[in-house]
C-alpha cells in the first residue's frame, strides 16, 4: 500500500499545476536581460560606473576603450557560474592575446547568500574582498570588474547570476545571453574577430581551485538548530547603521512570508550570519548573541527581544536564527535591529564584544538573492521568492516548525492510483513526432511547470531514461508513510526536502551518495539514471559533486520561473 501512495504523490506532481501563476513584475527576483535598461543593439550609458579589482572607479566605456569586450557576470554563490566559467576560461585561453579583444568577469550581488557560507557584502570594500576570494576559490584567470553597491551595472545591463555579453568598440551590446556558455561565446567571437589559432577544451585547463573560506575553518558547525518554514520567504531591504566604526563581522539576513508584504501579518526569519571574509567565530564562553527590535507604532513583532540558544562548544560558526511573528505592519514600514555578540579571531588573537545596528524596510529586496531552502524550495515544491511575493495570499503550509492539518491537501486515500508504467506511458505518450524524446512544447500542459526538474541535462528534451529516473526518484524520495502534501510523521516539521513534498530528482541526487563522501559515483545511482551519468557529470571527473547538483537545481528553478510567466511574456533569460 505504501508504494501505491508514493506513486500517487508523484502522479500529483504531474497534474497539480494546471494554471500558471501570474507574476507581479514589481517583485521579480532582480532584472535579467529583457528587463535591462539597455538591451542588445543599444549603446551603454557613457556615465555607467564600475570598479577595477584594485578599487579604481571608471566608467564602463573607459574600460572598453575601443575594444570588443566580453563581460560574464558571476559571484561566489552562483552554482551555475561555478559550473560554466571553465568554458569561458577555455575561450579566453585561445583569445587572450588577440588585439582589440578583452575579457572580464563582473562581480555582482550574491545570487544565493549562505551558499558555501558567503553572505551579502555591505560595503564596496567587502565586495572587492569577495573578488579576491573568488579568484582564490575558483582559480580564475580573467581579470575582474566589480559592480557598485547600488548595483547600477546589474540594473542597467540586466545582469543575472551568470549573464554573458559582448560589447563592441563603440559601446554597443552585440551579444547577450542569460546564462554563460563558452561554446556560444566562441561562435560569437569567430563572427566578430575571427577564429583562434588554438581550440582549448575545458579538460585541458588546470584551474587552481581552493576550498571555500568556511571549509577551511577548524571551528565546529552544525551545533545550533535552524528553523523550518513551509512557505517561500521574500528577502527584504536591510541597511547597516554607522558603517565604518567597526567591521561588520556578523550580518543579519531578514526574510518574510508573503503575507507580511500583502496583509501585514505573517512570519519573519531573522538570521545572524558570520561573514567568512572577516575570519571570526562565535565565543560561546561569553553571553550568547542577543537582538532587540525598535518598532513603529501599531506594528507588533513577537518576540521583540531574543537571545540565541547556548551552544555546547567553546566556539562555532553556525548562524543564530530566529522566527518572529508579525502583525499590524504596512508595506514600506521601517524598524530597527540592534544586535550584541562576542566575536573572536584566532588568527589575530582577539575576542571582542560587538554592538551593531541595522535598519530594515518591509519591501522586497530585488538584489537580495535567493537562499536555497527558504527563498526557493530545494525539493522543487515551491515557486521562487518573486512568485511567492506576487501571489495573493496563497500559503504553502502552517507556521515554521509545525505540520499542516492532518489529512489536509491531496494525498489521503485516493481511489485510482497509477502504476509506474501508467505514469511513464502518460508522459511518453506526449511524443507526437515519434523521435523518441519529448520537447517542452510537446509536454502536456500539466507537466510544463515541472519540465525542468525532469530534464536533468537541461537540453530541452525528456528521454526515456530521464522519464524513468523522474518517476523512480520521485517515488523513492516521497517519504515514509506515503502521506501527501500537508501530511508528515507526527512531530516532524515539513520544510524544504521534507517528506510529503513533490520530488525534484536533481535536488535529491545526493541521497544516492551511499558512502557519504560528498560525491556520487555511477555505480551508486539506480540503473535508469546510470545511463545519464555522463551528462550529469559535466566536468567529466567520474563523480557528481554538490556543485553540479546545485547547478541542476538552479536550472530547474529558473525553468520553473520562466514557465510561470504570464502567456506571451518574453523569456527573461535571453534576447
Amino acid at each position: 500500500m505504501k508504494s501505491w501512495l508514493i506513486l500517487f504523490i508523484c502522479f500529483l506532481a504531474l497534474t497539480s499545476f494546471a494554471q500558471p501563476q501570474a507574476v507581479d513584475t514589481r517583485i521579480l527576483s532582480g532584472p535579467l536581460l529583457n528587463q535591462a535598461k539597455v538591451k542588445q543593439g543599444e549603446l551603454i550609458p557613457a556615465d555607467l560606473v564600475i570598479f577595477t579589482e584594485s578599487g579604481k572607479q571608471q566608467t564602463l566605456l573607459d574600460v572598453i576603450d575601443g575594444n570588443y569586450t566580453v563581460l560574464v557576470s558571476g559571484c561566489l554563490t552562483c552554482p551555475i557560474f561555478h559550473r560554466t566559467y571553465p568554458g569561458v576560461e577555455a575561450v579566453y585561453q585561445d583569445y587572450k592575446d588577440t588585439d582589440g579583444l578583452q575579457f572580464f568577469y563582473v562581480y555582482k550581488s550574491l545570487a544565493h547568500p549562505e551558499y558555501n557560507g558567503y553572505i551579502q557584502p555591505v560595503t564596496l570594500q567587502e565586495r572587492l574582498a569577495h573578488v579576491v576570494e573568488a579568484k582564490r576559490v575558483l582559480g580564475t584567470n580573467l581579470p575582474w570588474l566589480c559592480d557598485d553597491m547600488d548595483n547600477a551595472v546589474r540594473h542597467t545591463l540586466g545582469f543575472g547570476p551568470n549573464t554573458q555579453m559582448v560589447i563592441d568598440p563603440q559601446g554597443k551590446i552585440v551579444h547577450a545571453l542569460g546564462w554563460s556558455d563558452g561554446e556560444v561565446l566562441r561562435k560569437e567571437l569567430v563572427k566578430l574577430v575571427g577564429d583562434s589559432d588554438t581550440h582549448t577544451a575545458v579538460r585541458d585547463l588546470t584551474l587552481e581551485k581552493r576550498p571555500a573560506a568556511m571549509a577551511q575553518k577548524s571551528v565546529q558547525r552544525g551545533k545550533a538548530t535552524s528553523p523550518v518554514f513551509n512557505e517561500t520567504l521574500v528577502p527584504v531591504v536591510i541597511n547597516a547603521v554607522e558603517v565604518g566604526k567597526q567591521p561588520l563581522y556578523v550580518k543579519p539576513r531578514v526574510e518574510v512570508t508573503p503575507g507580511v508584504l500583502q496583509r501585514g501579518r505573517g512570519e519573519m526569519y531573522l538570521g545572524f550570519h558570520l561573514d567568512p571574509i572577516h575570519h571570526v567565530h562565535w565565543n560561546n564562553l561569553a553571553a550568547p548573541l542577543q537582538y532587540e527590535l525598535s518598532l513603529p507604532d501599531g506594528v507588533y513583532m513577537t518576540p521583540e527581544k531574543g537571545m540565541a540558544e547556548e551552544v555546547d562548544e567553546d566556539a562555532d560558526a553556525d548562524p543564530r536564527e530566529f522566527v518572529i511573528e508579525i502583525t499590524g505592519s504596512e508595506p514600506g514600514d521601517v524598524f530597527g535591529v540592534t544586535v550584541r555578540y562576542f566575536a573572536c579571531s584566532d588568527e589575530e588573537g582577539w575576542c571582542v564584544p560587538v554592538t551593531q545596528k541595522y535598519e530594515v524596510r518591509l519591501a522586497a529586496d530585488l538584489d537580495g538573492g535567493g537562499t536555497m531552502g527558504r527563498s526557493f524550495n530545494r525539493a522543487g515544491a515551491g515557486q521562487n521568492f518573486a512568485q511567492a511575493g506576487a501571489r495573493g495570499g496563497q500559503q504553502r503550509g502552517g507556521p515554521a516548525g509545525r505540520r499542516g492539518p492532518p489529512g489536509g491537501g491531496p494525498g489521503g486515500a485516493p481511489g485510482g492510483r497509477p502504476s509506474p508504467d501508467q505514469m511513464k506511458e502518460r508522459i511518453l505518450g506526449a511524443d507526437r513526432n515519434g523521435d523518441g524524446k519529448i520537447s517542452e512544447n510537446e509536454a502536456p500542459q500539466q507537466m510544463q511547470p515541472i519540465f525542468a526538474q525532469a530534464d536533468l541535462d537541461s537540453d530541452g528534451f525528456l528521454t526515456v531514461d530521464e522519464v524513468n529516473a523522474f518517476v523512480e526518484t520521485s517515488g523513492q524520495r516521497a517519504g515514509p508513510g506515503g502521506g501527501g502534501p500537508g501530511q508528515g510523521r507526527p512531530g516532524q516539521a515539513r520544510g524544504p526536502g521534507a517528506p510529503g513534498q513533490r520530488g525534484n530528482p536533481a535536488a535529491q541526487l545526493m541521497d544516492f551518495d551511499a558512502n557519504k563522501d560528498g560525491k556520487i559515483t555511477k555505480d551508486e545511482l539506480p540503473e535508469p539514471m546510470q545511463q545519464r551519468f555522463g551528462r550529469m557529470d559535466e566536468n567529466s571527473d567520474g563523480v557528481i559533486d554538490q556543485t553540479e547538483v546545485d547547478a541542476m537545481i538552479e536550472r530547474s528553478q529558473g525553468g520553473q520561473e520562466r514557465r510561470a510567466l504570464p502567456p506571451g511574456r518574453p523569456n527573461r533569460d535571453s534576447i
